[in-house]
């Protein structure tokens, strides 16, 4: 009878550090998933800015522009560290290709693209893992 408590506990304590792992993997996944919905909440705040005021982002001085996208960015998620990049470019109506703003051919399409990316760091640090992570959406509007 002892013998077979022996066993249950031997087989406890070996399957007992990958069950925790495994766990904490699930964790983690969920923990980005989240930061990514963040992530993708703060681009489209960002192109909701650029919606509604598209003219202030074709001109030349758009840096009270962007400003305004960052602290509608900001809004979203109040004191969490964030990279937020917003950039214009253009693209031929031929090509796909992108172009500097403004494009040099005719009929050219103009874009806004809003990029968020929030830091993670996993509870666990894998083997092969590149930490700290980040994680990161973007959002493009269409100006013109």
């Amino acid at each position: 009878m002892n013998r077979r408590k022996g066993n249950a506990l031997l087989e406890t304590a070996l399957a007992f550090p990958v069950l925790v792992v495994i766990i904490m993997g699930v964790f983690d996944y969920g923990r980005i998933f989240s930061t990514n919905l963040l992530a993708g909440n703060a681009a489209r705040a960002g192109a909701q800015v650029v919606i509604l005021n598209p003219e202030r982002f074709a001109g030349s001085d758009w840096s009270a522009a962007i400003g305004e996208v960052e602290s509608a960015i900001e809004a979203q998620d109040p004191g969490t560290r964030k990279q937020v990049l917003v950039e214009r470019f253009s693209e031929c109506a031929n090509t796909q290709t992108e172009q500097a703003y403004p494009a040099s051919c005719p009929g050219a399409a103009s874009y806004v693209r809003v990029r968020v990316t929030l830091p993670m760091n996993p509870m666990f640090r894998y083997p092969a893992g590149a930490f700290p992570a980040h994680v990161g959406e973007a959002a493009v509007v269409r100006i013109n």
